[in-house]
C-alpha cells in the first residue's frame, strides 16, 4: 500500500495496517475455499494454468468462512461449456459458454453446474448462469474478439510430438544395438529348428559364456544397427532450440545445458527471458493479483475486519502496488558497479535498484536498514561498512 494522507505524506499507520491484514489473509487455509493454499499457491496455479490450458478460472467466494468474508475458488476449465453457441433473445450471444452483449463485453460464464464435466455424475449435469462480476476468467487473447484462451504451448506440440517419436525411436535401435543380436544363416537350404517360436520364427536361445556347436550348414551372423547415431545430440539441440523460442525462453534455461556458454552469451539469453517473465509477472497482477486485492478490500471493509470506513475504499485499492521477485544477474559484482554509476549519474533511482536486485521495496530497505545500524549501536558495535555514505574523504 502506498496511500497517502491530505498533506501528500505517506500513510505509514493505515499502510502497514492494510498490508499486515493481507499477510494474514494470504496464508494457507484463509484466501482459497478448499484450505489446500496460500495466495503464492493460488498464483502459481494461475501461472501454471495460463501456460498448459491457456485459460484460468477463479470464482469471487463471498461470505465465506472466515473473518474477511471473501475466499477464491479455482475451477477447471472443461467446467467452461465450449458446445454451447448460441443468439438470447435480448441480442446476447453466448460463444463457447461466454455470454457476451453487443459491444463484446463478457456478460456472464455458463459453467457445468455439480461435478466435473468429465466425470460419470457430470456428463449429465446441467448449466448454471454464473455473472461475470463473479468470475475471474483470466486468458491472453491473441485475437480482438477471442473468448477463449490457448495453450502456450500451441505452437511447439508439433516439435515437442517429434522429438518424444524420434527418441523414442532413438532408444529403441541403441537398445538393439547393444543387446547385439545375430542370425542364423542356412547354406544347404534346410530351416533349423530352434528352441522356441515367435511368430512361426524359429528363435535360438544361447546363455553368457556359452559354447554351442551350430547344424551343420548354419552360419552366424550379426546385425550392424550403427547405433547410437552420433547426429542424435545436435539434432536434439536442434529441436530443443526451436521449442524455446516458441516459448519465448532461452535454450539454456529450457534445456539446463551449460555447455559452450559463455557470459555473453549466457546474458543476452536470460536478459530476454527475463523480459518475457516480466511481462508474466505484470499480466498476473494486472489480472489476478489487484482485483483479488481490491474484492478483499471491499468485503473486508464491509465486514469490519479491515478497520477503516468505505470513504477510504479508494484511498488504498488505487494505491496497492505489488512488486513481482528481483533477478540476480550471472556476474554480481559488474551489475552492482553498473547500477553505483547509474545511480551517480541519476540515471536510476534507488527504488530501482531495490525491484531489479531483490524485488523489495525501497521503503522496507531504508527501514531494515535504519533499524539494523540502530541495533549495532545499542549493542556498541562499530559497523566497518557505510551505506550510503561517502566512499572518499570530505572536501573541505
Amino acid at each position: 500500500p502506498t496511500s497517502t494522507n491530505p498533506k501528500g505524506a505517506l500513510d505509514i499507520s493505515g499502510n502497514d495496517i492494510v498490508e499486515t491484514l493481507w499477510k494474514e489473509f494470504c496464508q494457507k487455509g484463509i484466501c482459497e475455499v478448499s484450505q489446500r493454499h496460500s495466495f503464492i499457491d493460488c498464483q502459481q496455479l494461475v501461472i501454471e494454468g495460463l501456460i498448459r490450458d491457456g485459460e484460468v478460472l477463479v470464482k469471487h467466494v463471498r461470505n465465506a468462512d472466515n473473518k474477511f468474508g471473501y475466499s477464491l475458488q479455482f475451477l477447471e476449465p472443461d467446467y467452461l461449456d465450449e458446445e454451447y453457441n448460441t443468439t438470447l433473445k435480448n441480442g446476447n450471444r453466448i460463444v463457447m459458454g461466454v455470454e457476451l452483449n453487443t459491444m463484446n463485453r463478457p456478460i456472464a460464464y455458463h459453467l457445468f453446474d455439480g461435478a466435473h464435466p468429465y466425470d460419470d455424475i457430470g456428463k449429465t449435469a446441467g448449466r448454471v448462469r454464473v455473472p461475470a462480476s463473479d468470475l475471474l476468467h483470466i486468458y491472453r487473447p491473441d485475437r480482438a474478439q477471442q473468448t477463449r484462451g490457448v495453450s502456450a504451448f500451441h505452437s511447439v506440440m508439433d516439435k515437442i510430438h517429434m522429438l518424444n517419436g524420434y527418441a523414442e525411436a532413438e532408444l529403441v535401435a541403441s537398445r538393439l544395438s547393444a543387446s547385439k543380436p545375430l542370425v542364423l544363416e542356412t547354406q544347404d537350404g534346410t530351416g533349423y529348428a530352434g528352441d522356441s517360436f515367435e511368430e512361426e520364427a524359429p528363435v535360438m536361445l544361447a546363455e553368457a559364456g556359452s559354447i554351442m556347436q551350430l547344424p551343420a550348414g548354419t552360419t552366424m551372423k550379426g546385425i550392424d544397427t550403427d547405433h547410437p547415431n552420433s547426429g542424435y545430440g545436435e539434432f536434439h539441440k536442434s529441436i530443443l532450440r526451436s521449442i524455446a523460442t516458441g516459448l519465448g525462453l532461452d535454450y539454456v534455461t529450457l534445456s539446463s545445458n551449460l555447455e559452450s556458454v559463455s557470459y555473453s552469451s549466457i546474458r543476452s539469453g536470460t536478459i530476454e527471458s527475463r523480459d518475457n517473465y516480466r511481462m508474466h509477472q505484470q499480466f498476473l497482477i494486472d489480472h489476478f493479483a489487484l482485483p483479488v486485492f481490491r474484492e478483499w478490500l471491499n468485503l473486508g471493509m464491509t465486514a469490519g475486519a479491515i478497520p477503516f470506513p468505505m470513504e477510504r475504499y479508494n484511498k488504498f485499492a488505487n494505491n496497492a502496488l505489488f512488486r513481482p521477485r528481483g533477478y540476480q544477474w550471472v556476474d554480481p559484482q559488474r551489475e552492482v558497479q553498473a547500477n553505483i554509476n547509474a545511480l551517480q549519474n541519476g540515471f536510476i533511482t534507488f527504488t530501482d535498484v531495490a525491484q531489479a536486485v531483490s524485488g523489495r521495496d525501497v521503503e522496507e530497505v531504508f527501514s531494515t536498514l535504519q533499524s539494523d545500524l540502530e541495533m549495532a549501536e545499542r549493542f556498541g558495535l562499530k559497523i566497518n561498512i557505510q551505506p550510503l555514505g561517502a566512499k572518499q574523504p570530505a572536501q573541505p
